[in-house]
This record gives C-alpha cells, structure tokens and sequence, in this order.
C-alpha cells in the first residue's frame, strides 16, 4: 500500500521505537520536538539520524560514513546492528527469502557490531576501569537516555555482550563491587 502522505521524521522515530521494542523512546515523537524547538536546535548532531535512515534504507556504506562522524559511534554501532537484523528478519517475514539479500543484511549487521566491539576494545585498553565503565553506563541523549549498557541488552548484540569490558562490569555489579542506581527500571 502507498502512502497518501510524505514520510516525516516523526516517522522515523516511530518506525525506531518499534524496531527496539518499546524500550527507546525517539526525540522525534516528541509533540515538544515537534512544536517548540526552533530550526537551529533540531540538528546539532545529524549524523545518527542520517545513520538509522541509511540503514533503515539498507545503505551500509551510508550508514559507515555517517557512523564515522557521529557523537556517539559505540551506540550508533550497535543500533545499526539492530535495524540491520530488524530488515533481515522483515524480510523473512515478508516471504521474500532472497539469499543474497540474506547474506548482505546479516553481513553489514555483523559488520557493525564488530564496530562497536573494537572501539569498547580500545576504551578497554586504552582508558582507566572508571573512565571506561562510565563510558559503558552515561545515559545518552541521543538514544532515548539509554546507556551502552542498556542498548547492548535490549539489542541483543551478543558479542558486544561477551565483550570483556561489559563482562567485567556486570561482574562488579553481582558481586557488590559497584552501587547501581535505578532509573526507569534499567540498572545503571
């Protein structure tokens, strides 16, 4: 079916609340967004929105170029990963196996965790345990206020996961070693 109508960003964030289950809450559905805010305080970092649109249209190479420039590139890394994993299960839903198709989504989702797992990597390596935890746990405007944390849960993104960084706060938190705070349900 058509729509009788453009697409607006409003849209976009709709589509990006759906796609993470009801965990991410999109600036752009914001009525606040959507009425108050002028011109010149809607896009001071561009670069994950274009981001998720080059990738909501499959474009990984958009969505790398874009990614390279974002505010946030662990996040955006691993939101990527999910739109990508979000169209190649659509895409079997919609009965069009398409193999090549298949394989293309499933790579450039790989390819994106795998981003956000080498640069986890080198705060891992290159930065003290509390500067890089913080990096794993400040909430992030961008992303509905989740942290790399949260994200890497409600993603799924497995690697990222297993990742020892991540392994190693969730260890300090079951162990006592760390006081987590609750906001919103999610630990933090």
């Amino acid at each position: 079916k058509r729509y009788d109508r453009a697409i607006c960003l409003r849209d976009i964030g709709e589509l990006m609340e759906m796609i993470m289950e009801g965990t991410f809450h999109s600036f752009l559905t914001q009525e606040k967004y959507n009425q108050d805010m002028g011109d010149d305080e809607r896009f001071d970092n561009p670069y994950d929105l274009m981001m998720v649109y080059s990738a909501l249209i499959d474009a990984p190479d958009m969505a790398k170029f874009f990614w390279e420039n974002s505010r946030t590139p662990i996040a955006t890394s691993l939101v990527a990963h999910k739109i990508f994993l979000f169209l190649d299960k659509m895409e079997a839903t919609w009965a069009r196996i398409d193999e090549e198709m298949t394989e293309k989504l499933e790579t450039s989702a790989r390819e994106f965790e795998r981003l956000a797992c080498g640069l986890m990597t080198m705060c891992y390596h290159n930065y003290d345990k509390p500067d890089w935890v913080q990096i794993l746990i400040v909430p992030l405007k961008e992303w509905g206020g989740l942290n790399l944390f949260d994200l890497a849960t409600i993603i799924d993104a497995k690697n990222f996961i297993a990742h020892v960084a991540y392994q190693s706060y969730l260890t300090d938190l079951w162990m006592g070693q760390l006081k987590p705070t609750i906001n919103s349900g999610r630990v933090r």
